[in-house]
């Protein structure tokens, strides 16, 4: 339990602490990161379609939510 907050709560100091040190994003790397997004959904919705799995939520809404 511990290790999945101390995972999530890296995930939001790693950025505040990267511009800190002087890394400043760039367009081009928003670019970068959205590519990236849409290639991992256009790899993960076929796949989950394939194994009859919903990771991600991408093929349907999860249970109960409507």
């Amino acid at each position: 339990m511990i290790f999945y907050w101390v995972l999530h709560i890296a995930v939001l100091l790693v950025p505040l602490a990267l511009l800190r040190w002087g890394c400043r994003p760039s367009w081009r790397d928003f670019g970068t990161a959205y590519a990236a997004a849409v290639l991992w959904t256009a790899l993960a919705m076929p796949m989950n379609h394939l194994l009859g799995t919903n990771y991600g939520f991408l093929n349907r809404p999860p249970e109960g939510v409507r």
